[in-house]
């Protein structure tokens, strides 16, 4: 078994194995409580597994920082990872629409402030200031990629790797990644990724599942109909006769609004 951190576990060195927590922590890997931790070396034992990997993990915190730096298909295979890199994006996208456009930037200041405490190791953005460049708290070339990752795993946008070089400050940042993003709306396929995504384990035999496949199945019944009755009304315009045509005329045409 590949074990995670476990909570409780104490392994005889405090100060460097609370820097090696605080780091995995930041990155989505938290410590397994002892209980859930036995609970799942016994469910291994039972299922006679020959190798597993036992972790308590932040997906939507983990998952963008991994998929953001290079396409894994680990990440893609697995939904609830998958999810935690789609709700991210949208979720962002969704606040940032519904902000004025005086209020954008400044959220997203607030999103490069936080991003930036949490790659140089800080619990919150008290010291990440608008208008002080980042090489000045620290930034080093790994450092300027790393949040790059994370604010792409954030934003959906496909920024550069010397995005932090070309932008140097935190108010920097924030105005270009308000001008890359626009109007901020997500796309209709996007919105659609995120439903699929957050149907995707409900069982077929739930009740919910038949309740939510009947709207769906009304929903798109709704957005065809109109195309179908076109496609219909044309085809009967090309192949009637003047009489049917007539006809057509006072009893279809004159009903439509």
């Amino acid at each position: 078994i590949a074990w995670g951190p476990w909570r409780d576990l104490d392994l005889g060195d405090p100060a460097g194995e609370a820097a090696r927590r605080d780091e995995l922590r930041r990155r989505g890997v938290l410590g397994m409580a002892t209980g859930a931790a036995l609970a799942a070396l016994r469910q291994a034992l039972d299922e006679d597994v020959t190798t597993t990997t036992v972790a308590h993990i932040e997906w939507a915190q983990l998952a963008p920082l991994f998929s953001a730096a290079r396409p894994r298909r680990l990440f893609a295979e697995l939904t609830t990872a998958r999810r935690g890199v789609e709700v991210a994006t949208t979720d962002l996208r969704r606040e940032l629409a519904a902000l004025p456009a005086a209020d954008r930037e400044r959220r997203l200041l607030a999103l490069v402030q936080h991003e930036a405490a949490r790659v140089l190791g800080h619990d919150t953005g008290d010291a990440i200031e608008r208008g002080r460049p980042l090489r000045e708290l620290g930034f080093d070339s790994l450092a300027a990629v790393t949040l790059r990752d994370r604010l792409r795993a954030q934003t959906g946008l496909d920024l550069p790797a010397t995005l932090v070089f070309d932008h140097p400050t935190p108010g920097e940042l924030a105005t270009f990644l308000a001008g890359e993003l626009g109007d901020a709306a997500p796309s209709a396929d996007a919105e659609l990724d995120r439903v699929a995504a957050a149907l995707a384990d409900l069982d077929p035999e739930n009740p919910e599942h038949q309740r939510i496949t009947a709207r769906l199945r009304a929903l798109l019944d709704r957005l065809t109909r109109p195309a179908a009755a076109t496609a219909s009304l044309t085809a009967q315009v090309h192949a009637a006769s003047d009489d049917e045509l007539f006809h057509l005329l006072d009893h279809t045409l004159a009903e439509s609004p």
